[in-house]
């Protein structure tokens, strides 16, 4: 498999720039209000207390997909991001086993900045660089910020059995073994009063798992995949514990591609077009 450096991805690693299809995080391309009801990304985190699963869906427009591989320096952690065709992380898995996927919102929140110091950069990425917790990343969250107001939210979870959703102004952590996030903001929604269907869909499946696997996950995110018109470009089940991905393309749940993260850091710096890792 041929392996790709781009110049956009070097730009990336050395400016920290972040921006954001509506679906995922940091942000530019539509404004919130062109955010289609049928737009947006699933992200789920489960554990029983001995397997730590993230999971997502990134539904958009864009077909040019990604996965590029940093390995650590200077004490930083070695990490995969995926996105598009511009390099900015829709989300990824550091070598601690901690995930994060970001979703857009249709509304614009203030971000509290009181006490915390602005961050000149890529805070996403630093807590990527630094953190193997989610304790940690709400520590960096609680400490600095980056820009003013978003109209998007971060879910990450660990290797240790915690997850949270980092809101602009506050943060939500999990209870009960679950997190999902869908495009609407918990902190001003009860979720029981979501019409989100793919967050109820959700909810209810994982009420109702028996057994939390590798399998389960994907079949969740089949239940959960959308069609149109901004469809479910690829989905990844992430293991945290084995740090071990498993990627699927265009809603096709039968064909998967397993990535070690550990044996793709030992190659150095390398990217991959998501639908050449496919036959």
């Amino acid at each position: 498999m041929q392996r790709i450096l781009p110049v956009l991805l070097i730009t990336w690693l050395l400016t920290g720039a972040l921006a954001l299809p509506p679906c995922t995080t940091d942000a530019t391309p539509c404004t919130p209000a062109a955010l289609h009801p049928d737009q947006g990304c699933s992200v789920i985190y489960a554990t029983d207390g001995e397997i730590m699963l993230g999971g997502n869906n990134e539904d958009y427009y864009n077909p040019l997909t990604k996965v590029w591989f940093i390995p650590g320096e200077d004490g930083a952690f070695g990490r995969v991001y995926f996105g598009f065709n511009d390099y900015h992380a829709q989300g990824g898995m550091n070598e601690q086993g901690l995930f994060f996927d970001g979703l857009g919102l249709e509304d614009t929140f203030p971000v509290s900045t009181e006490g915390k110091e602005l961050y000149q950069g890529n805070l996403v990425d630093r807590a990527m660089r630094e953190c193997a917790t989610v304790d940690c990343v709400v520590d960096l969250f609680e400490r600095y910020y980056a820009r003013e107001s978003w109209w998007w939210q971060y879910l990450f979870g660990d290797a240790t059995g915690e997850s949270a959703i980092v809101e602009a102004g506050t943060i939500i952590r999990q209870r009960g073994g679950y997190q999902v996030a869908t495009n609407y903001s918990q902190s001003t929604i009860p979720p029981e009063e979501s019409r989100c269907w793919r967050y109820q869909t959700a909810v209810e499946y994982l009420e109702e798992m028996e057994t939390l696997s590798v399998e389960a996950m994907r079949d969740l995110l089949d239940a959960v995949h959308q069609t149109g018109p901004a469809h479910t470009l690829y989905s990844n089940v992430y293991d945290l514990n084995s740090k071990v991905v498993y990627l699927y393309l265009f809603y096709d749940y039968e064909e998967v591609v397993v990535l070690d993260l550990e044996e793709e850091l030992a190659q150095g710096y390398h990217a991959y077009d998501l639908p050449a890792l496919f036959p």
